[in-house]
């Protein structure tokens, strides 16, 4: 997948048309790139929710606090919801199955590191056994002094489908593609702007 350049001011809003994202996912960019930004990232005290609150419940917040645990501080009210179960507080990446951890962790500590902001298309199943396709965009926050560590996901189900024979212990997310969207900084020097990561999983 090729990406569109954006001005030197940060993100070119223009240069998503091409990635076939929801209306919603699209008024977030809109909302991000008005906030006001030091070395290219907001900080969330400027992130003010009465301004989007019909977005509030497709919002998750990650916090990276290590290579292996990113924590959700919180989980929107409609992504809890089509899941099935409470994801506050937990880690990300305890639903993401052994063979995709790295791969995925990598992707989301970039979004801080370099900066730069993320779409995700990712194919799960919940503990109910629903199949769900969801679509997502990410972008870093700052949280007071120091590098960023925060992500703000807004995340929308685009292809909900029917109960699959066999339920689980918890949402399992069985494949996801991660796109990277300059925000001034650059796409980081990966070789290809977008990672496929095929789960397998027993």
């Amino acid at each position: 997948m090729m990406l569109q350049p954006v001005d030197p001011s940060g993100l070119n809003l223009s240069g998503l048309n091409h990635l076939d994202l929801d209306p919603l996912l699209l008024e977030f960019a809109t909302y991000w790139k008005g906030l006001p930004k030091k070395g290219l990232v907001p900080d969330r005290v400027d992130f003010l929710p009465t301004d989007i609150p019909h977005l509030l419940p497709h919002l998750t917040i990650h916090e990276l606090l290590s290579t292996d645990f990113i924590q959700l501080r919180l989980v929107g009210t409609a992504i809890e919801n089509v899941y099935g179960q409470n994801m506050t507080g937990k880690n990300y990446l305890d639903f993401i199955p052994p063979s995709g951890r790295v791969q995925t962790s990598k992707a989301i500590h970039l979004s801080c590191e370099h900066p730069v902001a993320m779409v995700f298309h990712t194919k799960s199943t919940t503990k109910k056994g629903t199949l769900l396709e969801r679509q997502s965009i990410a972008f870093p926050m700052r949280s007071g002094e120091g590098p960023p560590r925060l992500i703000y996901f807004c995340t929308i189900t685009t292809n909900p489908r029917p109960y699959a024979d066999q339920q689980r212990e918890q949402l399992v997310i069985n494949d996801v593609s991660i796109s990277f969207i300059d925000i001034g900084a650059g796409i980081p020097d990966i070789g290809t702007p977008t990672i496929g990561i095929p789960i397998s999983h027993n």
